[in-house]
């Protein structure tokens, strides 16, 4: 690697309080705006600059990712899992275009803990309630809602994931293959993530019809990614080395194979962790990706690409 890396945001638990203070106060000043028309029965004209339920929907956008923030970093926030992913969940349903509101509430979910005994990131407290999200069996639904939302994103965007899979396995019968939005590669590599982490949490979970149709999802979920990887270098390819590292897919050669093509898109700078591939930790070739202490060897004289971010821009 070239050890530059992804810069990490620096901010304190104090900042952090302040953005939301801010936020719950255009949040409080719209709704008095608002509350106040609904009783002003004067014929006036419309004002130009009113607040539309797009702008409500990125401020709303922006208070969920502030005060999940806080919570990870600050195990003592007042607010619960629950709460932080109705706040995504709100910004998305309010105006279903901001797409980044999805992705960030999908980001959220699968960074939460899904082992039977374990928290999800971090204690909530609100006043005296602790809670706890339930693991899988908290994690699996709102996996599976967001799913739906994304092939819903993915039928409006008139992208065919067959064909485009046909292209991928070089078995299109097409000159060429159709174009596609340029937001569909995102989709896709979001897409793939939701469907790898709900094959952990069906592993977890692990009843008869979860296990039995872990082996469908597993193979959608390395169709979805290849497809991701196929249209844009940077996305697919870390999911698709962590896809082949899971207990029950293990296949060293393939996770080799996409930890080597991270390696060579610089995505490994920012997206590795070691515990995702603890089944690999024996292979002879691991030693090259993983220091002893888990963390990530350097390589020097390389210049990559950095990894995009998480958002549509």
């Amino acid at each position: 690697m070239n050890g530059k890396g992804g810069k990490k945001r620096k901010a304190t638990s104090t900042s952090v309080e302040d953005e939301i203070a801010a936020v719950n106060e255009i949040l409080q000043s719209e709704t008095t705006a608002r509350a106040e028309d609904a009783h002003d029965d004067d014929d006036e004209e419309e004002v130009e600059d009113e607040v539309t339920k797009e702008d409500l929907s990125e401020v709303i956008l922006l208070q969920a990712q502030l005060t999940a923030l806080l919570a990870a970093s600050k195990p003592a926030a007042d607010t619960s899992p629950d709460a932080i992913h109705d706040m995504f969940k709100q910004a998305f349903e309010l105006h279903p275009e901001n797409v980044n509101a999805l992705i960030e509430m999908n980001s959220f979910v699968c960074r939460l803990g899904i082992n039977r005994t374990s928290i999800a990131c971090a204690v909530f407290r609100s006043k005296t309630t602790v809670y706890v999200a339930s693991g899988a069996a908290w994690v699996l639904p709102r996996l599976e809602w967001m799913q739906q939302q994304l092939d819903r994103v993915l039928d409006e965007l008139d992208f065919d994931l067959d064909s485009c899979f046909e292209h991928v396995m070089r078995e299109s019968k097409l000159d060429k293959p159709k174009e596609v939005n340029e937001c569909v590669p995102k989709i896709l590599d979001v897409l793939g993530r939701n469907l790898l982490r709900q094959l952990q949490a069906c592993a977890v979970v692990a009843n008869e019809h979860k296990t039995s149709a872990a082996a469908a999802l597993h193979a959608h979920a390395l169709k979805v990614l290849q497809c991701a990887h196929h249209l844009h270098d940077t996305f697919g390819c870390y999911s698709l080395a962590k896809l082949h590292a899971l207990p029950a897919f293990v296949n060293p050669t393939e996770c080799h194979v996409w930890l080597e093509t991270c390696e060579s898109y610089g995505v490994l700078d920012d997206e590795f962790n070691a515990a995702d591939f603890a089944t690999m930790t024996n292979e002879p070739w691991y030693s090259a990706f993983a220091a002893p202490n888990g963390t990530l060897r350097p390589v020097v004289q390389a210049d990559f690409l950095l990894a995009p971010s998480d958002s549509i821009q």
